[in-house]
């Protein structure tokens, strides 16, 4: 997953997460105080948005490895036991090893679509 496929936050967005809330009315002796306290507090929400993005393409993509090496995994042993270099004295363990293999890369992918990509607010409520 490339970081082009993640669609940043625009400042015009950043600017309406701020709470109303947080502003004041300005007055003359407040208002450099309170617009370096909104433009700081957009900073950090944009810097966490930056954050958690990093933080899902990691994720991801060692869970993509994950996925990779159970898969690798499984077709070695297809393999070995097909051309007779592994043999199984029961004939249920490697369907049932496979089967637990693909039960993993379910439960990976679902890792993957409700968390690391849901579509709950990933910012703190205030």
């Amino acid at each position: 997953m490339a970081a082009s496929d993640i669609e940043p936050i625009t400042r015009a967005d950043a600017i309406n997460l701020v709470k109303k809330a947080d502003v004041s009315p300005l007055n003359t002796n407040h208002a450099e105080a309170e617009l370096e306290y909104s433009r700081l507090r957009i900073q950090a929400i944009l810097e966490e948005r930056k954050e958690v993005r990093n933080m899902r393409i990691r994720w991801s993509n060692w869970i993509l490895g994950c996925i990779v090496a159970i898969v690798a995994v499984d077709f070695l042993l297809v393999g070995a036991v097909g051309f007779g270099w592994a043999k199984f004295p029961d004939g249920y363990t490697l369907p049932a090893f496979l089967g637990e293999s693909i039960i993993n890369i379910i439960g990976l992918a679902v890792i993957i679509v409700r968390f690391l990509f849901s579509d709950k607010k990933d910012l703190p409520k205030e």
